[in-house]
């Protein structure tokens, strides 16, 4: 391509300023958004490890409120969020609905109500009782048209632009809080016919939308992996028995008996400025060692000086 070189005058740095940025945001063709809902105080804990440990995950299904049909959505992104997911993230358990013993009250838990958001707390307290790091849900928000000028000066011209908007939201179940609220977009340029299309509500199973739904799956879940990565192991206790604890882990996270963990308080609740609710990490309450292992949960002893309750943390350390 032959380039055209252009002689301006000599001008300030300062002044040049104002059109680098617009030249930039005039430039941007896909943008990520971020839209962070309130979170609970940050707390000071001590460094935890996962040992080799599995973390067991949820994905739920995204909501949507495209004019798609279930079948377009589920092949052009669910599913290949799912895939991405299963062979990016290390030393993960997907759960999806597509696994038969997928929990029901989880899947009502992750539906948006009126408001257009999700109970935390049912989040935070289903995941427990299954066993979950984390939940994974979200919205395929929209899918419209709008139009803006491209070009510079006098080769400006408008052109017409699809815009895919992914909500995507990943709960950790020890606090209820999300540590990942993101809004992902791509714009696709479009021709005249298919933006009259948009204007009347109608969107085409085009090529390139399930292309843009594609590429925004490898996006979300490369962030998502790389959260989990960072985040260590986690289990709950779901029933105490004297001195015998029962854990909603098991050999399908890698827990084996003679496995010695340390128990941390976790079940009361902070309540935010804005009404949000979440479970408080607690303090240290003692340890405890693993005696039987089943697939999906186990039980062990509660060492001496040590407390336990339904719903408290254990770690390795």
């Amino acid at each position: 391509m032959r380039k055209i070189k252009m002689f301006l005058p000599r001008v300030s740095v300062s002044a040049l300023l104002p059109l680098m940025l617009f030249i930039i945001a005039a430039a941007t063709g896909c943008a990520t958004f971020d839209d962070r809902d309130p979170r609970p105080p940050k707390l000071t804990l001590p460094e935890f490890s996962s040992t080799g440990m599995s973390k067991k995950v949820a994905l739920a299904l995204f909501d949507n409120r495209t004019p798609l049909r279930f079948e377009e959505v589920e092949q052009s992104f669910f599913l290949p969020l799912k895939n991405q997911i299963t062979d990016d993230c290390d030393n993960i358990v997907l759960h999806t609905p597509y696994d038969s013993k997928f929990s029901e009250a989880l899947l009502e838990a992750t539906l948006a109500t009126v408001k257009n958001d999700v109970d935390n707390m049912a989040i935070a307290r289903i995941g427990r009782a299954l066993g979950l790091s984390a939940v994974i849900t979200g919205r395929l928000d929209n899918i419209s048209g709008f139009e803006r000028e491209k070009g510079f000066w006098f080769l400006k011209e408008n052109q017409h632009y699809q815009r895919v908007l992914i909500r995507v939201a990943m709960y950790d179940v020890e606090t209820g809080a999300k540590f990942l609220s993101e809004n992902y977009s791509e714009e696709i340029e479009i021709s005249n016919t298919e933006f009259a299309a948009l204007a009347t509500g109608t969107v085409a199973n085009s090529p390139l939308v399930m292309k843009a739904f594609r590429e925004l799956s490898e996006n979300i879940a490369d962030d998502i992996c790389e959260i989990l990565s960072d985040t260590p192991w986690i289990g709950f206790v779901t029933r105490v028995d004297k001195h015998v604890v029962t854990l909603s882990s098991g050999a399908d996270v890698g827990l084996v008996p003679g496995k010695k963990l340390e128990l941390y308080s976790s079940d009361k609740i902070l309540t935010g400025p804005h009404g949000n609710r979440f479970y408080i990490p607690g303090t240290k309450s003692g340890g405890i060692e693993v005696v039987e292992v089943n697939p999906h949960s186990s039980r062990a002893r509660l060492l001496p000086e040590s407390a336990a309750g339904p719903g408290y943390a254990v770690r390795f350390r």
